[in-house]
């Protein structure tokens, strides 16, 4: 058996000349830019109404002025509670079958400590608001002036992790999405550009999209320099030499814009370069009678 040329070894199947194109991405590190979570909470209840219904705009408004009043006078107990103001808690009450109001209210940022006013002890978020809504069922009072009454097994709190945009939670902290990846607003993480798109900035919502005639090898590119010529059926693209070079006997290449060529099955070969089908792999012998 002569001997093999290194650029046709093959590791795995794949090409050894090649392989160096083929590294799993790992994730990138930020710049560094990290940042403590804070806290968004949903604290939702039903309201049964005694002799009105709540079909009527003014009676949902009325409900939620009074659920804004206790809000506020609890939570002004405590420092911290809110990140700017405490305007931006959105209540949001809808009509149920007439007779009952579904309330949602959620507070979008809030620290995960805060510290309570009457004793200066700092005190977890999450602990002291399920303590005030669950515990001291705060909401209860509504019903002294509605005439109606708090259904306390339909109320509930959660609590949900929130890093700023641009971030994403990593072991309880707000790491900053790194080149070669962006911001998903759909699942608040950060993931990786796809193949064609690269990302050379931290922080971003958006991966930008190589030229029409250029792809990028793999997920998660960073520069722009990384974009190559599609390379056409037949042919590879050589990350050295940024060219496209034709496939080697022995190999094919039957899609565009690769970056590899894919070998013949054992004991078959092509005659000549720049194949672009499996077609055109053939025995490597022929038996003389």
């Amino acid at each position: 058996m002569g001997t093999q040329s290194k650029k046709n070894v093959m590791v795995h199947g794949v090409p050894w000349h090649i392989l160096d194109l083929r590294r799993l991405t790992l994730p990138v590190c930020s710049d560094g830019n990290v940042d403590p979570y804070s806290l968004q909470i949903h604290v939702s209840f039903t309201y049964a109404l005694a002799s009105v219904l709540c079909d009527k705009p003014s009676v949902l408004d009325d409900v939620s002025t009074k659920v804004k009043e206790i809000t506020n006078k609890y939570i002004s107990n405590y420092i911290g509670f809110c990140h700017g103001s405490c305007s931006s808690i959105q209540y949001n009450p809808t009509c149920d079958n007439t007779k009952y109001i579904a309330m949602v209210i959620i507070i979008p940022h809030t620290a995960t400590t805060i510290k309570r006013k009457s004793d200066g002890v700092d005190v977890s978020t999450d602990e002291e608001i399920k303590k005030i809504v669950l515990l001291q069922n705060v909401y209860k009072t509504i019903e002294q002036q509605t005439l109606g009454k708090l259904e306390t097994d339909s109320i509930n709190v959660i609590t949900i992790p929130m890093c700023q945009f641009g971030y994403a939670l990593v072991n309880n902290i707000c790491v900053q999405c790194g080149p070669g990846t962006y911001y998903n607003e759909r699942t608040l993480n950060c993931s990786y550009c796809p193949v064609g798109h690269y990302q050379s900035k931290s922080g971003q919502a958006s991966c930008e999209q190589c030229p029409n005639t250029k792809t990028t090898q793999e997920v998660g590119t960073q520069k722009f320099d990384d974009c190559y010529e599609i390379c056409s059926f037949g042919f590879y693209f050589d990350k050295k030499s940024k060219n496209c070079i034709p496939c080697d006997i022995g190999f094919y290449q039957s899609d565009n814009g690769q970056s590899f060529c894919k070998p013949c099955p054992l004991g078959k070969t092509t005659y000549a370069k720049e194949s672009n089908s499996s077609s055109l792999c053939h025995c490597k012998y022929t038996f003389l009678s």
